[in-house]
């Protein structure tokens, strides 16, 4: 089934990368939100979670007053769903929870909380359950409302379209553009002659972005590798410019003075591959005073490997007389990422207009939600999990306090810091994931001081 999905088309120019900047939301998202504050399953109890356990849980916050500080939700993680839909629809787990998730809303509301549960944009739960939101958004939208859903916690893993956790790694195919060694524009008269050729190397061409690099073949001639979106979710790096990489010509348009237009064939030459930095998946834009225009967003017929390049087909162009830039590029991690949460926002506002639920986004900063998150979001996890020691099986995890990678307090509060300027009122919240109040690893003075944080 995977090898013939492909992504969604995009509904509009609103969710193109081009649109990142302009400081518009999708689908009605509200803004001026104050982060959510409150308890969730997972850092305590995996997938081991209990319907006895979130209401001992919920009678704790109230019973230390947590309640008047403003930690108000009490949120469900995975582990809480039958394995397989019924009748296409989500269920819960009846063992664990046997008296259903409206019944538990119930209970939360009653204690003056709010109720929140957890899902993924993919085909499967992180825990392996085959109940992931995609295909499904506007049905599961129906049953959280339905449900007494306040606040949604959505993951990231089995996303078809991203080499992402427990993915396919041949998912890159989708992520990252061809190798590209060089263009040719041909402009044919009426009788189809060659009448004006331009041909540009990729050593013509300007990098622009962060990831995007030069490389050289086995015999020292260059192309250009790893157009797509640089991969966030390591500690190390700054969240600050534009994280996808382009590939961009320069053209001056050989029109005659007669026309304001020509009409040319464009060929890539072009090498493709299934592995981060070489993929299969091409956008094309023009842009000059008319503005950008995406001329082409596909699929170029696979080649012989990453380095065995060949002439595409031929991709009209039309170019307007004067100064024009052809972009070669693919935005389609973060586009298709933000178009799969939309999808969810949009089923909550069909299900019921005046909804509040949070939307909290958890995809670890892989496709730079920084960008695109407050267009849909309420908040966006910025890397991944702050432990990974918590056991599937419902085992605790241990807590640190330093470590080199992610998980720690100290790797999510670091990264927090340097990416404050995306945040606000107006646009949504940095996630530093959740707290590790109480777990094996962490100090009493600790565990104060990450709750201060």
């Amino acid at each position: 089934m995977e090898k013939n999905m492909i992504p969604t088309p995009l509904k509009s120019d609103a969710f193109r990368f081009d649109a990142f900047k302009n400081g518009e939301v999708l689908y009605n998202k509200k803004k001026n939100r104050l982060p959510a504050m409150g308890w969730n399953s997972w850092n305590a109890f995996g997938s081991g979670n209990t319907e006895a356990l979130t209401k001992a849980m919920a009678d704790k916050i109230v019973e230390l007053g947590l309640n008047k500080l403003g930690y108000s939700y009490c949120v469900l993680d995975d582990g809480c769903y039958k394995p397989e839909r019924e009748d296409g629809k989500l269920v819960n787990e009846p063992k664990k929870f046997p008296s259903g998730f409206r019944a538990l809303a119930d209970y939360i509301h009653a204690k003056g909380l709010k109720f929140g549960m957890y899902n993924d944009i993919g085909t499967n739960l992180c825990a392996g359950a085959a109940v992931g939101t995609y295909m499904h958004e506007a049905v599961d939208a129906k049953s959280y409302i339905d449900w007494g859903v306040d606040f949604i916690k959505v993951d990231n893993c089995y996303y078809m379209f991203d080499n992402a956790t427990f993915s396919n790694p041949e998912n890159a195919r989708f992520t990252y553009a061809p190798n590209i060694k060089g263009i040719k524009l041909v402009l044919t008269g009426a009788d189809k002659k060659e009448i004006h050729t331009i041909c540009l190397s990729a050593a013509d061409g300007r990098l622009k972005g962060v990831g995007i690099k030069a490389a050289e073949d086995e015999n020292g001639t260059k192309y250009v590798t790893d157009i797509g979106t640089f991969d966030g979710t390591n500690t190390g790096t700054t969240p600050v410019g534009d994280m996808s990489g382009e590939l961009c010509f320069n053209i001056n348009a050989g029109i005659p003075d007669s026309w304001e237009y020509a009409e040319y064939d464009l060929f890539i030459e072009y090498a493709t591959g299934r592995e981060p930095g070489a993929g299969e998946w091409l956008q094309i834009a023009v842009d000059n005073e008319d503005g950008s225009k995406l001329i082409y967003d596909d699929f170029l017929e696979a080649s012989d490997g990453k380095e065995a390049f060949r002439w595409s087909k031929a991709i009209p162009v039309k170019l307007k007389k004067g100064k024009n830039v052809i972009r070669l590029m693919n935005h389609r991690r973060q586009e298709n990422t933000l178009n799969s949460y939309a999808e969810l926002l949009k089923g909550f506002n069909e299900a019921a207009p005046d909804n509040d639920i949070i939307l909290s986004i958890c995809e670890w900063g892989k496709t730079q939600p920084q960008n695109w998150g407050y267009k849909v979001g309420d908040s966006w996890r910025i890397l991944n999990d702050i432990t990974f020691r918590v056991g599937w099986d419902g085992n605790p995890g241990i807590g640190r306090w330093y470590d080199p990678g992610t998980p720690s307090v100290t790797s999510q509060y670091n990264k927090a810091v340097v990416m404050d300027e995306f945040a606000g009122l107006d646009k949504g919240w940095n996630d530093p994931d959740m707290l590790m109040i109480g777990m094996d690893g962490l100090t009493d003075i600790q565990c104060k001081t990450h709750m201060v944080m």
